[in-house]
């Protein structure tokens, strides 16, 4: 008699204790939403690689509640099509041209793992970046995903015009994953401007206190919300031709090396990072909060920017 109780309460114990790690899984992250703003060509000398700030207070400010990674790398190919492709698939960027001279990607992206996987519409998820004829979507056409997972996609223009746009659809829609691309930075400085080139970085540190405020004030994202800012690549450092260019093979530390800043409910705050990541990293930081698999992606999560509390899972 003894020892069938004791086998009833073992067994008991077991359904309990694997309905609470379903559970604690279920609610271990309070993110629910997460906007990744992609700064285009900016270095990390005129980032968190100056130690006054002066081009980024505003980023520099939500860096002291959210976290840093001071060794963060464009591990492969120092241009905007592959860096920003990279970013979003959680791979190195492959593309295809598929009826029109627009090149596709060939991995799926963040959206269409997001969207397939958590049965969203396609306003849950938006984005802006050029549709200009022979550049580049950041979008697949992926026989398990591709265009039935697609995002919103907003009219890109400057930095300011794509920014009052993304306002305009977060207030209608409420989008939940969205990746806001700044390009202004890189035009300006291929046209050999520093000052405006400094400008296009100081107003992108603007338009991110902007859009970080106006999560804070919604409360379909106030405390549930994350927020990523990084570049796709960086420029040439003065020793290998200067502020100017980058090129999509050159090594230097000025092209490879970039920011990163994670903010939100579950990430640690005030807290830097010296483990060396690159940004085939993003994507499955962003599906391990969001609860998808980026199945393709070859990065890892950066748990080490957890709250310690979080043990990730799996999301490959």
């Amino acid at each position: 008699m003894f020892h069938f109780k004791s086998s009833k309460l073992f067994s008991f114990l077991a359904c309990l204790t694997l309905i609470l790690i379903i559970v604690g899984y279920a609610v271990a992250y309070q993110t629910e939403n997460v906007f990744l703003v992609i700064i285009d060509g900016v270095r990390y000398s005129e980032t968190f690689g100056d130690e006054t700030y002066a081009n980024i207070p505003n980023i520099y400010e939500l860096s002291l509640d959210g976290c840093l990674i001071e060794e963060f790398y464009n591990n492969y190919f120092a241009n905007t099509q592959c860096g920003v492709g990279t970013i979003l698939t959680g791979n190195l960027a492959r593309y295809e041209t598929i009826n029109s001279n627009i090149s596709h990607l060939v991995d799926p992206s963040i959206w269409e793992y997001y969207r397939k996987q958590r049965n969203l519409p396609q306003n849950s998820c938006y984005y802006s970046f050029p549709d200009n004829q022979g550049f580049f979507q950041p979008v697949s056409f992926h026989k398990e995903y591709g265009i039935d997972y697609w995002p919103a996609r907003g009219n890109f223009g400057s930095n300011d015009e794509s920014w009052s746009e993304l306002k305009i659809f977060m207030e209608n829609q409420h989008p939940k994953l969205v990746v806001l691309y700044l390009g202004d930075t890189d035009r300006v400085g291929h046209e050999g401007d520093w000052d405006r080139y400094i400008q296009t970085i100081m107003t992108s540190d603007q338009i991110v206190a902007e859009l970080w405020d106006k999560i804070q004030s919604d409360p379909n994202y106030q405390g549930k919300t994350a927020l990523i800012v990084t570049n796709d690549h960086g420029r040439h450092d003065d020793s290998h031709g200067g502020f100017q260019e980058h090129m999509k093979y050159c090594k230097c530390e000025g092209c490879r090396h970039i920011m990163f800043l994670a903010i939100g409910p579950d990430f640690k705050k005030n807290y830097k990072s010296d483990i060396r990541r690159n940004f085939t990293d993003i994507a499955p930081t962003i599906a391990e909060l969001l609860s998808f698999k980026a199945e393709y992606a070859t990065g890892e999560v950066m748990s080490e920017l957890f709250v310690e509390t979080l043990e990730p899972t799996d999301v490959r």
